[in-house]
């Protein structure tokens, strides 16, 4: 019913034959009033209806009838419509409703059959690309409103559609219909909003269409690919035409993945690929994500190159003088190709026909940075993320390192080619199999030829700045160069693609040996090529050098040869040449040369922190001779800059010297050449004991004072505080201490807040010998009393921030000095200048005398002791003063100074002793272990590991520790099975005198047992089982043997303990022996052999009286308690070798067992030690009675690893015995009345 009025209505218009104009109005009329559009939304229901009841609809024609009507309102659209009729809706509302009608009735099967039969479909299409005339008049933006609503039917019915559409559209050959449309625009040349949206509703149809492979040959027939190429290359490039041309790009990026046939596979890759590189595999589940579409790739490639063309452009050479897209559009364009490429790793190798990298690299110069960017994103996804490698991409990628290219392009090559040698040593050979180590060996040979024949050959002493180098590459040349002038701009860059290169790498390595054919050091002449030239000179002597250990290596492990490193071996040697030649320059240069002395420092200082190996070569090519030079060639240079600093020149910048016409140093330049100086020497000797010993016994830091006393820096001119800065840092290897005397506020109001940054557990002296030149320096100050005080504060607050300071500054000169100082000079014979904080030097002397009693505390050599006594001579009155100060300084030394000689570890540091010798571990009968320990503090982290006993295999293992939570003490029997001990406590500043008893199982007692003593007193006893035979040698560890598995702590382990006298005896020592060792004390280290009660104190010999005494009260001739008895009167009176015989020892180790530099040398080459470990310190296990057996095993001696601290500390109370006696006493006496 509803139908048939409709087809009635809209028939009543068409049998008038009215003009087109006059219809399309009349068709409105019509539609408007109320019956007819309630028909219209009855119509709208029944387009939902099924097809059975969509026939009857079809054969009525409504969708004919209602079709011509909407035809005729796009093509006459007017004003005309909104005229008031009575009892009629909105003409809106009619047309919406008309177009959703359409919509829901043309892709119906039975609609759609009669559309295409009668041909009325096409009608469609054809409206799209209506042109107004202007003689048609009306608003362009009125025809666009229409054609848009035509385009939701259009694109509806083509998307949703199962029948025969596309077989018709070809038939009708819409294809070229819509191509022709969009030539228009060419044909126009510029496009107003609403021609770009008409034209974005043509496109929508198009990708439309495309997306059946019906119509892709027809639209390839008439040429649409070059059409949107064309599109998207002409100009303008204004705003609308820009969204246009967006738009055509992403319609490009659908149809890519759009094709009847999938692309075929690529062949092989290019000559040089990775090993573990295949294809990436496509399955069914990645069809929507692989390029189909090739041509529909050339059109963004076309857009990228125009208006150059090659073999895979679409569109001829264009004009080169048009207006060029704007970076926005190229970007866009490339990051499309991008994006499409990243889709799947297969669209790289399907698309790598196109050359779309290859061509992009080549043109990078010319691209916008943010395009260049992405160019080198896609280089670095394809060898990086794909594992390919892309030979011809990286020959082009090549020529940007030659110096033709603009700075900015040169500059992100290097940094994407260096980060890309930084991620995977793969690429090291890609690019060396391209030939790029070929072309930097041809760079710098032309490089220096070049920059010689312009320029000349200057000499290190007499260095040339070149300001232009321009004249070397000047285009009048009567030879051309292979390189350009931006090789030497950006030397530093392309020079770090070369250090990556050869990093690492021997093959690299060897190429670059025998390849190159210049002087490396002819290009260290010049400031532009200085620093990059070094950095090649460095990567050279450490990865050669080391290359060399290795072969040395393998070679005496008799490898087999390593064939790659056969023409490297050739070469190995140059490096020592080469880092030898480099000190040599260091001395040679002129004496303000600074920027060069600065660069060579900074070299030095990275060859010791990647090859600690090549400091053995520093040291005997005479580097700490060229660093001594080095400071004795600035001699008066605070003279000279103050003098300069007075002058009223004209040019203040030109600091140049009128004699030399040397440039004249800044202050500052002078400090950071002290500190680099001795930034270099620190670096040099840390962990390197050999280095630290040759310095001390052959260069002395006396040198290294007497130089910078020559300088000038400790005068009223120079730099006096930030100097003593640089050299406390370098006595504890510590830069951050290295600025603490830069404020002259604090240095002359609050010295204890600048002593403080060094009382700290974590600043430890390393060169004990520079603190006593620091000293020696601070006594010769003048007109500096702040400072000398605060620097005196300095050493006082080292020396009481750990017992580690305390030992070392003890050990040398210093305690000798001060007491000089103290009881002879008056201390800092200086002009106090009036001011009364000084007086009398009363302040400074306090602090002096801190210090000297906190020395004292470990001893004090002969000589010291001896001055002291001279001072107590009958030839010699003393005052009152002097006299209660001698004898209050003797008073605390004889009170205070009482420590035993000791080892101190901390959490990474041991005492080997590689072989037990004759001893067999475990002993038959069981193993006694004694020793003495003092916690100085513990780590919350790491446990102490006091002994470790142990086979290779570990399946002998035996361990003793204190855990970091409880500080309770832990035995292990094996991995698996340990003991804890929860008697006892451990405190820090306590010495303890732990013994360990375990007997191994008898017949009356089948299971083993572990007995523990604290102090003579038997602490717990409890059953364990004995260790297991050892597989191989058994080797014993005193402190900690394996890395701690602990979380890294930026101020490394707090852990600090001392481990005094200790010895292994392979018997179970009886019960009664232990309260008799413990009475010897902490400085009793002997084996036991003689008579002990001599070694007693009237303390402990009291005590030990006591015990006996109690022994005889309570025993009977037959008794056990006799036994005892017997045992401890044996002990006193000399006979306990018995319990305790001399070659029951394994081991007998304290700190006086230290060997001296000459005899360590001698006898660890007797025992075999290697070579590495020639310069490490040996303790003597006096377990071994006889030295001629003992210089030769591994037995008789204890290798210190990790540097422990190694004290023998020499009482006042022994010193006294040694220069008089009973004498020297007396005379205290004496004076003391």
């Amino acid at each position: 019913m509803a139908s048939a009025q409709m087809v009635e209505a809209v028939q009543s218009v068409t049998r008038q034959s009215l003009p087109k104009r006059d219809a399309s109005i009349e068709y409105m009329r019509v539609l408007r009033k109320t019956e007819a559009f309630n028909a219209l939304k009855a119509i709208d229901i029944l387009s939902k209806a099924p097809d059975h009841i969509l026939v009857t609809l079809a054969d009525q024609r409504v969708h004919s009838e209602l079709l011509t009507a909407f035809l005729t309102f796009v093509e006459f659209p007017s004003q005309e419509f909104e005229e008031n009729i009575p009892q009629s809706v909105a003409s809106i509302l009619v047309v919406s409703t008309l177009t959703n009608v359409l919509k829901k009735l043309l892709w119906r099967k039975p609609v759609i059959a009669v559309l295409i039969e009668n041909d009325e479909f096409h009608g469609l299409f054809e409206t799209l690309v209506i042109q107004r005339n202007n003689s048609l008049g009306g608003d362009p933006a009125e025809l666009y409103i229409w054609k848009a609503r035509v385009m939701d039917v259009v694109d509806f019915v083509v998307e949703t559609t199962e029948t025969d559409v596309m077989p018709y559209l070809h038939s009708k050959d819409c294809a070229k219909l819509l191509t022709d449309a969009l030539k228009e625009y060419l044909v126009d040349g510029s496009i107003d909003s609403v021609h770009r949206e008409e034209g974005i509703l043509i496109l929508r149809i198009i990708k439309s269409s495309l997306m059946s492979s019906v119509l892709l040959d027809d639209f390839k027939a008439n040429k649409i690919y070059e059409t949107l190429a064309m599109l998207l290359v002409s100009p303008p490039f204004d705003e609308d035409m820009l969204t246009f041309k967006y738009t055509i790009i992403s319609l490009i990026e659908e149809l890519v993945f759009i094709d009847k046939e999938a692309l075929a596979p690529p062949e092989d890759g290019t000559p040089y690929q990775h090993q573990d590189f295949v294809l990436p595999a496509v399955g069914p589940e990645h069809a929507g994500a692989v390029v189909r579409n090739l041509v529909a790739c050339q059109v963004l490639v076309t857009a990228l190159l125009y208006p150059d063309i090659s073999n895979m452009t679409l569109l001829p050479a264009g004009n080169k003088d048009q207006e060029a897209p704007p970076h926005q559009f190229s970007l866009t364009v490339f990051a499309t190709l991008l994006s499409i490429i990243r889709d799947h790793p297969m669209n790289y190798f399907l698309l790598e026909r196109l050359n779309i990298l290859s061509y992009a690299i080549e043109r990078l110069d010319s691209y916008h940075q943010e395009l260049q960017t992405s160019v080198m994103e896609l280089f670095t996804y394809v060898l990086k993320d794909l594992n390919y490698v892309p030979f011809r991409d990286l020959v082009i990628l090549s020529i940007h390192f030659q110096g033709t290219s603009s700075p900015r392009t040169t500059a992100l090559v290097c940094d994407t080619v260096a980060s890309l040698l930084q991620t995977s040593s793969g690429f090291k050979d890609v690019l060396r199999e391209v030939g790029l180590i070929d072309m930097f060996c041809n760079m710098l040979e032309e490089l220096s030829v070049v920059l010689r024949d312009t320029f000349g050959s200057p000499q290190f002493n007499n260095r040339i700045s070149v300001i232009d180098f321009g004249q070397a590459f000047m285009p009048g040349e009567a030879k051309q160069r292979k390189y350009g002038i931006e090789v030497v701009h950006h030397f530093n860059s392309i020079m770090s693609c070369l250090v990556e290169l050869l990093r690492g790498s021997r093959s690299n390595i060897a190429l670059f040996q025998s390849t190159f054919r210049g002087d490396l050091f002819s290009l260290l002449h010049y400031n532009e090529t200085r620093d990059g030239i070094l950095r090649i000179i460095v990567v050279l002597v450490v990865e050669s050098y080391r290359f060399f250990l290795e072969d040395k290596e393998a070679s005496a492990a008799k490898s087999p040869p390593n064939t790659s490193s056969a023409p490297l071996s050739q070469k190995t040697l140059s490096a020592p040449y080469q880092l030898t030649q480099l000190c040599e320059i260091l001395q040679s240069l002129n004496r303000y040369d600074f920027k060069m002395k600065m660069a060579i420092l900074n070299a030095l200082s990275s060859v010791f922190l990647e090859c600690p190996e090549l400091k053995d070569v520093f040291r005997e090519g005479g580097g700490y001779v060229s660093i001594v030079s080095l400071l004795i060639r600035l001699e008066d240079a605070y003279q000279l800059i103050d003098n300069f600093e007075q002058l009223d020149l004209p040019k203040r910048r030109q600091r140049r010297d009128p004699k030399t016409n040397e440039r004249i140093p800044t202050k500052t330049d002078m400090l950071e050449l002290f500190t680099k100086v001795f930034y270099v020497l620190s670096e040099s000797m840390r962990d390197h004991p050999g280095n630290s010993s040759y310095f001390e016994e052959h260069i002395g830091f006396g040198s290294l004072a007497d130089a910078l006393q020559l300088t000038g820096v400790f005068g009223p001119n120079g730099d006096a505080a930030k100097m003593f800065g640089v050299l406390f840092a370098f006595a504890t290897l510590n830069e951050s201490v290295l600025h603490i005397f830069d404020d002259p506020e604090e240095i002359e109001h609050t010295p204890e807040m600048v002593a403080k940054w060094l009382n700290s557990p974590s600043v430890c002296v390393q060169s004990p010998h520079v603190v006593l030149g620091i000293w020696r320096i601070c006594m010769g100050l003048r007109d500096q009393e702040s400072l000398a005080f605060c620097v005196m504060m300095s050493l006082f607050a080292l020396s009481c921030a750990n017992r580690r300071n305390q030992v070392l500054m003890g050990q040398t000169a210093l305690l000798d000095e001060l007491l000089k100082a103290l009881f002879e000079n008056p201390p800092l014979a200086i002009d106090n200048g009036g001011d009364s904080s000084f007086e009398d030097g009363n302040v400074m002397r306090e602090i002096m005398s801190r210090l000297a009693k906190r020395l004292i505390e470990m001893g004090m050599s002969s000589v010291g002791f001896r001055y002291l006594m001279e001072k107590f001579s009958a030839t010699e009155e003393i005052s009152f003063g002097e006299c209660s100060g001698l004898l209050d300084m003797l008073l605390h030394g004889v009170t205070h100074s009482r420590w035993p000689s000791f080892v101190q570890f901390d959490g990474y540091s041991r005492l080997d002793l590689r072989s037990l010798g004759s001893h067999n571990f475990p002993p038959a009968n069981g193993y006694t272990f004694l020793a003495w320990l003092c916690i100085e503090s513990f780590d919350e982290e790491l446990g102490i590991q006091i002994l470790e006993i142990s086979d290779e295999d570990q399946r002998c293992y035996f361990s003793v520790q204190i855990e970091p939570e409880t500080h309770k003490l832990v035995v292990s029997v094996s991995h698996h099975q340990s003991v804890a001990f929860n008697f006892v406590a451990f405190e820090i500043g306590r010495w303890y005198h732990l013994a360990l008893v375990h007997s191994k199982p008898k017949l009356t007692t089948p299971t083993g047992s572990l007995s523990v003593y604290i102090d003579g007193i038997l602490g717990d006893k409890v059953k364990c089982p004995y260790l297991s035979s050892p597989s191989g040698e058994v080797k014993c560890y005193l402190g900690r043997h394996q890395k701690p598995k602990m979380t890294a702590k930026k101020e490394g382990s707090t852990l600090s303990w001392n481990l005094g006298p200790c010895y292994l005896v392979d018997e179970p020592l009886e019960v009664q022996i232990m309260d008799v060792l413990y009475n010897l004390s902490t400085r009793y280290h002997g084996n036991f052999q003689d008579s002990l009660g001599k070694f007693q104190t009237y303390e402990t010999s009291t005590a030990l009286n006591i015990n006996l005494e109690a022994a005889r009260r309570r025993s009977s001739p037959n008794s056990r308690n006799h036994e005892e008895q017997v045992a401890l009167m044996n002990a006193i009176r000399g006979t306990i070798g018995n319990s305790i015989p001399e070659d029951k020892l394994v081991f007998a180790f304290s700190g006086g067992n230290l060997l001296d530099a000459v005899d360590t040398r001698t006898v660890g080459a007797m025992a075999g030690i290697q070579q590495k470990d020639q310069f490490c310190r040996i303790l003597f296990n006096s377990a071994i009675p006889r030295i001629h057996r003992g210089i030769n095993p591994l037995s008789a001696i204890g290798i210190l690893v990790g540097n422990p601290l190694v004290a023998a500390p020499r009482g006042l109370d022994d010193s006294i015995w040694k220069v008089g006696g009973c004498v020297v006493a007396l005379r205290i006496v004496e004076s003391a009345k």
